[in-house]
């Protein structure tokens, strides 16, 4: 940053997640590529408390936890009702 220039923290992550993007759109490694979603829906995150915005969803990543939990017990409960209904004659 240059001398006297007033420091804008919201300028500063705007520009880093479009920085972060690009990174990521020219990443071939797929870890690479999860890696920097993550930082970005982290900073993005940041910035939507930053704007007090307490609509904004939870990162990506508590998400994706949700969905798989969601996705177990509905998993579970469908193998549930095939033990109470017995074997099939």
């Amino acid at each position: 940053m240059r001398r006297g220039r007033k420091k804008d923290p919201r300028e500063y992550i705007e520009m880093r997640i479009g920085q972060l993007l690009e990174d990521r759109r020219k990443e071939n490694n797929s870890l690479n590529r999860q890696w920097l979603w993550r930082i970005i829906s982290e900073l993005k995150y940041v910035e939507a408390m930053m704007n007090k915005n307490y609509e904004t969803p939870q990162p990506a990543s508590f998400d994706r936890l949700q969905t798989k939990k969601s996705e177990k017990a509905a998993w579970l409960e469908e193998r549930l009702k095939e033990m109470k209904k017995g074997p099939q004659d």
